[in-house]
């Protein structure tokens, strides 16, 4: 019994030596939310390029070139997926969805750490 907890000790610790360390990297963040405003001719759709109904603390836009589709991102806690792509979104810069225009203002531009998930 003591061999097995040690072989699981190991086998743990030799895990958690071997883990890499998140790799974090600046971004330039601002905001949109779904009115004609931010999206233009596309908000009467509703959906985003992926298909799916854009959600607050979720969705972002980003260049696919850089941050595909798909693609997972915590932003200051939060994570968030890569569901929208924009015309402006170039390079590390990211859209993040708001539910109204007003949030979406208040949020403006920001400097933000960013980790894959």
């Amino acid at each position: 019994m003591r061999t097995v907890a040690v072989a699981v000790l190991f086998l743990f610790l030799a895990g958690a030596a071997c883990a890499a360390p998140l790799y974090s990297f600046k971004i330039l963040a601002s905001a949109y939310c779904p009115c004609e405003k931010c999206c233009g001719k596309w908000s009467k759709n509703g959906l985003t390029r992926s298909g799916r109904r854009p959600t607050p603390r979720r969705t972002i836009a980003a260049d696919p070139h850089v941050f595909p589709l798909g693609s997972c991102l915590r932003i200051n806690g939060t994570q968030y997926q890569v569901e929208d792509i924009g015309s402006a979104i170039k390079g590390r810069r990211v859209d993040i969805f708001h539910a109204s225009h007003s949030e979406a203002l208040k949020f403006g531009r920001q400097e933000l750490t960013a980790t894959f998930c």
